[in-house]
């Protein structure tokens, strides 16, 4: 991966074992796997369940891709697509702030690591040619407005 790529791509990618403990970070745009020491310490409390279940799918399938979680980076909770092979005794996760990120950091994965379930991942993505549907800009501002009204959502139930 070159520098210039890793400047501009807001995606995170790690090694886990089977439980969620990363045993090893392999890039991280958002300086969030660096200070957790677990899967389940970056996805948002509400969100766990769907992250246990995203886990289990790529370990009976050995890959994933496409799953949305919301993720806590500095206090604030972000929506980030997650993509997942098997690989050894434990799991490579890719996270990304778009799909377009999420296919970006799973190919140049790809290109420096030789794994068959990731090469899956990036098949299963082009094939399906959503990610040539969407537009950028308006789910960023969709997933930025969600986001507030989690936030406001929160509020409430603290004040009442």
């Amino acid at each position: 991966m070159s520098a210039s790529a890793k400047e501009r791509l807001m995606a995170v990618a790690f090694v886990c074992d089977k439980k969620g403990a990363v045993l090893q970070v392999l890039y991280d745009g958002f300086g969030i796997s660096a200070s957790e020491s677990s899967f389940f310490e970056m996805i948002h409390p509400e969100c766990t369940d769907k992250a246990r279940a995203f886990l289990d799918l790529v370990r009976r399938q050995e890959a994933a891709f496409g799953w949305e979680l919301n993720v806590v980076i500095e206090s604030d909770i972000k929506l980030l697509h997650f993509a997942g092979c098997v690989v050894n005794d434990g799991y490579l996760i890719t996270a990304a702030t778009t799909p377009f990120g999420l296919a970006s950091i799973c190919e140049q994965l790809l290109s420096v690591h030789r794994l068959p379930a990731l090469q899956r991942v990036v098949d299963s993505n082009s094939n399906s040619h959503q990610l040539a549907d969407v537009d950028t800009e308006r789910y960023l501002e969709l997933t930025l407005m969600n986001n507030e009204l989690m936030t406001l959502q929160r509020e409430l139930v603290k004040r009442t």
